[in-house]
């Protein structure tokens, strides 16, 4: 942002003060055209641009601004200069297609075009800005704004595109590319429940300050009872409006629309009728500016009711009729949140088919794969002309433990279509996901989440031993004719997956309101992308946070012994000799908290703790793609402490497969007074490790003095690569050490060039072998077995001895 700040002769600047002191700018680079040919016409595409749905008009692409500002004249001073510009002639725009509802399938409307709007005099769009109102987050103001950076002359095929804008105001704007709520601040949580579901939230709520959050629960009754409103909606959208400043983030509606009604809202007639027009919105209770019935006709969220679109609140809704079905739900939650499962999670399943005779769905959800990194794995399931997709084969699919689906077909409440067959409600409800993993679905099929209706949405997220997160709709989702992935349901699709792999620190509920954020300002309108802020849904409790890496374990280093009386206590955690910066630290008694800490850029933080008593305390650590540590802290005697631990071996300082390495402790006498006759212990408890001698005498240790303790360990060969175990480390029947975390670190021997060609045989070949594991080689074999039986190898394997990582030994094999 550059500041240009008006000076003149001073007699002039009395006179020009008010008007030309501070003039503020902002420069957007629009990118790249994307020019492709389609039927003869050219279509447009640009990043972070989007289409509407038409009826045959040229088409040209927008783009959404959201700006922060505090002038309150904004809207009247904004401007806009143009500093770059292309011209592009001979170009016939691929006209506006119609956008449909995925109802059902279709045979197709045929491909519409307008020939008056060809043949105008003048040009399009009328308006290279259109200012869509200022709005409000949380008490702070935003400006919704959606421009095209085009000026299209039909009747000469001529095109010019403004590459390059410059923002200007007098007042300080800032144009918003990433909305986040990232400071280690202490972020609330509201759970709405009945009084009779109120109990059985506890262990969530434990889970949730695990994590950081603060939440609280608050009952249907007590806000009935103690707010004011027209209605039981109006009642609970009143509370939450109390809560701007509170630090809650989040709103967790726990229960079926009997228990927490929901509001019903109109975004523009669909074509569908009434019961598709009025849809279900749980929005209402996330943008709490205004009363989204301004002009008073009790029909909710039109364009005359002046909605700024704008999110204050993340929503998610815990749908059940039971203590039964919330505890399975929560049960999901505590597996996905806590990490527990082995399986690989970097897993997602794309599953679409033919909207219409000429719309393909994969070509969108491909846009959408291709953002997701290489390290996942990418499954498909593309119903085609060329290939068929059975229920079968998709069950088998989710029950083999996919983190994330992504779905693009017909839908309706009792489920979705995934090519030839229907996934129904009570397929979902006998899905056994592989150690029961959760799944994160979103679907732009219609009315799959019609929560105000028994729906799919509700059974994937009640399903006993499957399912998971559901994100749909509950009324009609959109497709643009023969364009896949253009629709107001495919952008915000894509725009979910695309932030969610931007960032490690996205929780479901932040990258929906995002989606919701980014598109507002079409929003503005009666059109597809109003529909889908009110119509979209998210089943599932929205402060998760959404994995988009490989799960790991942390090591966490702290003094496990506490005395009665103030504790600092120093915690360290660490991904493997990274230090993890960010890493939320507490410590409970029973299900009280009592301190809560967060790491800094050295993976360290320092906790004040006073205990009061001789409990045992419980520690944890999170942080989104680790999973959950939690171990003890014991009341013991602190003036004989460990210090530290390192390895002794005869090569790279480290435990390595096959090995009998030494592990020396250091522990000092803190006290005045000398310690005779102590039995140190260290034990472990996994099956890839084993200590030779656990025991370990010392017949007295002075005051101030250290001793270095010594134990030979032994490594299986067979440990998997880079493996981290525990040992617990003791005296006297007393904890000095409940975890010292190691890492077995396991070279692996490979030949660099993959391939040779040999002229002729017999001949003598080469070969670099590298050891590109993390650990180090001090014996290993290479093993060659020609697949052609008359070739044959000499030496047929190879000895790899004393190999460091990263280092390189060459040898020769003869062919005959």
């Amino acid at each position: 942002m550059h500041k240009i700040v008006f000076i003149s002769f001073y007699i002039l600047l009395i006179i020009l003060l008010p008007i030309f002191i501070f003039s503020y700018t902002e420069i957007i680079d629009n990118g790249e055209l994307n020019l492709s040919v389609y039927k003869n016409y050219t279509k447009i595409r640009i990043e972070k641009f989007h289409i509407f749905g038409g009826y045959g008009e040229p088409e040209l692409p927008y783009r959404d601004l959201i700006i922060r500002t505090d002038n309150a004249d904004f809207a009247e001073t904004f401007k806009c200069h143009i500093l770059d510009s292309i011209v592009y002639k001979n170009i016939k725009l691929s006209p506006a297609q119609r956008a449909l509802p995925i109802n059902s399938k279709k045979t197709g409307t045929g491909f519409l075009y307008n020939d008056s709007s060809y043949n105008i005099d003048g040009y399009l769009p009328d308006d290279l800005i259109e200012m869509k109102g200022i709005g409000k987050i949380r008490g702070k103001r935003y400006a919704k704004i959606i421009f095209s950076p085009f000026r299209y002359y039909p009747k000469e095929n001529k095109l010019i595109y403004y590459k390059t804008i410059e923002f200007e105001s007098p007042g300080e704007f800032n144009i918003i590319t990433n909305f986040k709520e990232r400071a280690n601040s202490d972020k609330g949580i509201l759970y709405i429940t009945d009084t009779i579901y109120k109990n059985a939230l506890d262990t969530l709520l434990l889970l949730k300050k695990i994590e950081g959050y603060n939440p609280i629960i608050r009952t249907t009754q007590f806000i009935y009872n103690n707010y004011s409103g027209n209605n039981n909606p109006d009642k609970i959208r009143n509370y939450i409006k109390t809560l701007v400043d509170s630090g809650i983030l989040y709103i967790v509606l726990a229960g079926d629309v009997n228990t927490i009604p929901t509001r019903y809202a109109f975004a523009m007639e669909s074509g569908g009728g009434s019961w598709q027009d009025n849809i279900p919105t749980d929005y209402y209770y996330g943008d709490i500016d205004g009363n989204w019935n301004a002009n008073g006709n009790l029909v909710y969220g039109e364009i005359e009711d002046s909605i700024d679109m704008l999110p204050d609140f993340y929503i998610g809704r815990l749908s059940f009729n039971s203590i039964a079905e919330l505890n399975d739900i929560i049960n999901k939650i505590y597996i996905f949140e806590k990490g527990d499962y082995s399986i690989p999670n970097c897993k997602i399943l794309s599953n679409a088919g033919m909207l219409d005779s000429y719309t393909d769905a994969s070509v969108g959800l491909d846009t959408i794969l291709s953002y997701v990194p290489d390290y996942f794995q990418k499954s498909v399931l593309y119903d085609n002309s060329t290939n068929n997709v059975y229920l079968g084969e998709f069950m088998d699919s989710l029950n083999g433990g996919f983190n994330y689906l992504i779905h693009s077909n017909h839908g309706s409440t009792q489920g979705f279509s995934i090519g030839q067959d229907i996934f129904h409600n009570n397929d979902a409800d006998i899905l056994n996901n592989v150690n029961n993993i959760p799944n994160v679905t979103y679907t732009i099929s219609c009315i799959s989440a019609a929560y105000d209706e028994d729906c799919m949405g509700e059974h994937f997220l009640r399903s006993t031993n499957g399912g998971g997160y559901y994100i749909g709709n509950a009324r009609y989702g959109w497709y643009i004719g023969y364009y896949s992935g253009a629709s107001a349901s495919d952008i915000m699709q894509k725009s979910f997956f695309e932030d969610l792999f931007n960032d490690d620190e996205y929780t479901i509920g932040e990258l929906i309101s995002l989606t919701r954020l980014k598109y507002a300002p079409s929003a503005s309108m009666e059109n597809c992308y109003r529909w889908m802020e009110y119509n979209l849904v998210l089943m599932g409790d929205p402060s998760s946070y959404m994995r988009t890496k490989p799960l790991k374990d942390f090591i966490v280093n702290y003094d496990s012994i506490i005395s009665t009386g103030l504790n600092n206590i120093e915690v360290e955690v660490r991904d493997e000799n990274i230090p993890i910066e960010g890493a939320i630290i507490t410590v409970f008694k029973s299900d009280s908290l009592l301190v809560k800490g967060f790491t800094d850029i050295s993976g360290k933080t320092l906790l004040s703790l006073l205990s009061e008593g001789n409990d045992t305390l419980n520690i944890n650590v999170f942080k989104n793609n680790f999973r959950l540590y939690s171990n003890k802290l014991f009341h013991g005697n602190k003036e004989l402490r460990y210090l530290e631990s390192y390895i002794i071996d005869n090569n790279d300082s480290n435990f390595n497969p096959g090995e009998t390495d030494t592990i020396a402790i250091i522990v000092k006498n803190y006290s005045d007074s000398t310690f005779y006759n102590l039995n140190f212990i260290l034990n472990c408890n996994d099956s890839f490790v084993s200590i030779n001698d656990t025991i370990v005498f010392v017949s007295q240790i002075d005051p101030s003095m250290l001793d270095t303790l010594y134990y030979e360990i032994s490594i299986s060969d067979t440990v998997p690569y880079d493996y981290l175990f525990y040992t617990y480390f003791e005296y006297n029947g007393g904890i000095l050490k409940d975890s010292i975390a190691s890492v077995i670190l396991k070279g692996k021997a490979e030949i660099c060039q993959k391939s040779y060609s040999i002229s002729a045989i017999p001949a003598s070949v080469g070969l670099t072998v590298k050891n590109t594991g993390n650990g180090y080689i001090e014996s290993e074999y290479l093993h060659f077995i020609p697949v052609d039986n008359e070739i044959t190898i000499t030496p047929d394997s190879l000895l790899i001895e004393n190999l460091y990582p990263e280092d390189s030994i060459y040898l020769y094999i003869n062919i005959d």
